[in-house]
C-alpha cells in the first residue's frame, strides 16, 4: 500500500502541517512526482505519456498518470519474461 499526505491549505493559500493517510491508496500521480518514484527524468517520462506508454487523465490544467511506477515495473518485467519464453 503507498501512503501520501494530506495538505490542509490556510487562508493565504500557504501549506500547513501534513499528515499521512492511513490506508490511503494513491489513484494518480504528477508527472514529476511519477519521474521521481521511478527515477527517470521529467522529459523522459514526457515522452513515455505522449507515446501513448502511460494512461493519463487531464484534469483542469493537471496532466496525472493513473497507472502507478509499481504496476508499470511488473508490466514491464511481465512483458519481459514472457518475451525471453
Amino acid at each position: 500500500m503507498t501512503s501520501t499526505s494530506a495538505v490542509a491549505v490556510g487562508a493565504a493559500g500557504k501549506k500547513k502541517n501534513a499528515q499521512p493517510l492511513v490506508g490511503f491508496e494513491r489513484q494518480a500521480w504528477t508527472v514529476k512526482r511519477w519521474s521521481q518514484e521511478m527515477d527517470l527524468s521529467i522529459p523522459t517520462v514526457w515522452v513515455m505519456v505522449k507515446e501513448g506508454k502511460l494512461e493519463t487523465v487531464k484534469i483542469g490544467g493537471r496532466r496525472l498518470i493513473r497507472v502507478s511506477p509499481r504496476d508499470y515495473m511488473d508490466a514491464c518485467a511481465a512483458a519481459a519474461a514472457s518475451a525471453a519464453e
